[in-house]
């Protein structure tokens, strides 16, 4: 059962979801660095993010579900990590005040786009099994 329903113009959501994938993989590239460990996991965050959405743009332009759902299970990593931040950024508000209330809010936003890229890409699973099973037991006229 989904929050939303997408179903009218899913497309459009996937492509938006699509476009926050690569916005967040070119945001991962930037940044300086003061040694080769931080300019090495950078580096490496940036071809695992690269990897997601490449994995993400071909499960949905070639409607594979399994890239899909792979894209899902990243997906649901993010949504573990934004609730862990989210906790600590409340204890910050309780502990320090006003100043923490800013990384609250940033928590509140990344985690409706997690829950909104989620939300998304489960409807598209959706629609591409459906898709899959409106073929199912018809006979397909060959050419003679």
């Amino acid at each position: 059962m989904s929050l939303c329903d997408f179903s009218n113009n899913l497309e459009v959501h996937a492509y938006i979801v699509g476009i926050l994938l690569t916005l967040g993989c070119i945001g991962s590239l930037g940044g300086s660095y003061h040694n080769e460990y931080e300019t090495l996991t950078s580096v490496a965050t940036f071809l695992v993010v690269l990897a997601w959405v490449i994995l993400y743009w071909y499960g949905f332009l070639k409607r594979n579900r399994l890239c899909i759902l792979i894209s899902m299970v990243f997906v649901a990593f993010g949504i573990v990590g934004v609730t862990v931040i989210f906790i600590f950024a409340f204890v910050a508000v309780i502990v320090i005040g006003w100043p923490g209330l800013f990384l609250l809010v940033l928590a509140v936003i990344c985690m409706a786009l997690q829950v909104y890229q989620w939300e998304v890409m489960a409807q598209l699973r959706e629609s591409f099994l459906n898709d899959s099973m409106r073929y199912v037991g018809t006979v397909k006229n060959l050419p003679v």
